[in-house]
């Protein structure tokens, strides 16, 4: 599928931002071989990850109550102590190493490439490795401990060299130890069309059969998978070294036949997934002209990548959408790179209303909507496909 040419999703310049916008090509191929589905032209991840990095996982108060369970489920399921060593991977600003920490449980440690994010962390009290991840990083720490649990949400996709993030994670993990990878599930995305889940930053979409075959190409091997709720839907994974491993649990082989059944390995699934993207931006754009044509003022709310993504797709402007609320205070007062559409704080929903706010953090919309239970919100994520 060929999305044309996109900014970068998680930018922000100043609001008399005048130079050119600058764009990369954004085209997602499948392999018939291997069934990963992958961004060809990849952007270097130290011009998406650096100091200027605007995504603090904090400011979601649906992933902190994700993470708190995620933490205490850990520590009951592998009877975890105060020895044992767990390293989470893009640790971000320590939102769930924090939990762990509050646990009593302080043989912590994160990795985080951003120094925005990792920052923040280190003032928590978390102890953070500023760096990317790779067998190299996984070599340097072995060398100190290895780890009991290393846990990893969201980052495998992040990654334009899986290979060698997979051989670090055999690296560091201790011979009995568990590794835990979460990531968006390419079968949801497909299913749904979730076609803003597309984005540089996200260099793969895993299957949990692309995401087996990964692993076992650097000696770990599934032992158990969940699907859980994020980001429109995710697999959370559960990893050990091959050679230790002596049950696998019969959730890995009912979701490999669900992939089966629902075609994950036939390339026509793919192409009708292009077809009927570019229906939704035809028809979201149809909708949304009819609003306007009818005197709806309209605003958005979450200045995030998934947002960024749909406005640039479909070219969207501040004659469309007047503004864009968001809570972090490091993307307000600024423009959504790509887009003339402002990003204000929650007081400018006083200061200048609007009849309705489309939600682009469309996986957050009951947090939001309960938030601000006075304004008219709408979504078009995940799409109506019976419109199509």
């Amino acid at each position: 599928m060929d999305f044309g040419e996109l900014p970068l999703p998680n930018s922000f310049v100043a609001l008399d931002h005048q130079e050119p916008v600058k764009k990369y090509p954004l085209e997602v191929y499948y392999c018939e071989h291997c069934h990963l589905v992958q961004i060809k032209n990849l952007v270097a991840p130290e011009e998406i990850f650096n100091e200027d990095y605007k995504y603090f996982s904090s400011y979601s108060q649906d992933l902190l109550e994700t993470s708190k369970n995620l933490c205490h489920k850990v520590i009951d399921k592998f009877h975890l102590n105060q020895e044992s060593r767990v390293v989470e991977i893009a640790s971000n600003d320590g939102y769930l190493l924090n939990f762990f920490k509050e646990a009593g449980l302080e043989n912590i440690l994160g990795v985080e490439p951003t120094l925005s994010t990792a920052t923040k962390a280190i003032e928590k009290g978390i102890p953070t490795e500023i760096c990317f991840f790779n067998d190299d990083t996984a070599r340097r720490l072995a060398e100190t401990e290895k780890a009991d649990i290393i846990i990893a949400n969201n980052v495998i996709a992040h990654v334009p060299d899986i290979q060698g993030f997979a051989k670090g994670l055999h690296t560091l993990i201790d011979d009995e130890g568990t590794v835990i990878l979460e990531f968006q599930y390419v079968l949801d995305l497909i299913r749904e069309r979730l076609f803003d889940l597309i984005y540089y930053e996200h260099f793969s979409y895993f299957s949990l059969e692309s995401i087996g075959g990964l692993l076992r190409d650097n000696g770990l091997s599934l032992v158990h998978v969940e699907k859980t709720d994020s980001q429109g839907g995710s697999l959370r994974v559960y990893a050990k070294k091959t050679q230790n491993v002596t049950q696998v649990d019969p959730s890995v082989e009912t979701i490999l036949e669900e992939e089966k059944t629902y075609g994950l390995n036939r390339y026509q699934v793919y192409e009708d997934f292009a077809r009927d993207v570019e229906g939704i931006k035809k028809d979201a754009l149809k909708r949304l002209e009819e609003m306007k044509e009818d005197g709806v003022v309209m605003g958005a709310y979450g200045a995030s990548c998934k947002g960024s993504v749909f406005l640039n797709y479909l070219g969207l402007k501040k004659d469309t959408l007047h503004y864009i609320i968001d809570k972090n205070i490091n993307k307000q007062n600024m423009l959504l790179y790509g887009t003339d559409i402002p990003v204000y704080g929650p007081d400018k929903l006083k200061e200048h209303p609007v009849d309705r706010l489309l939600i682009l953090s469309w996986n957050l919309k009951d947090e939001i909507s309960g938030e601000y239970p006075d304004e008219s919100f709408f979504v078009m994520m995940p799409y109506d496909l019976e419109r199509l």
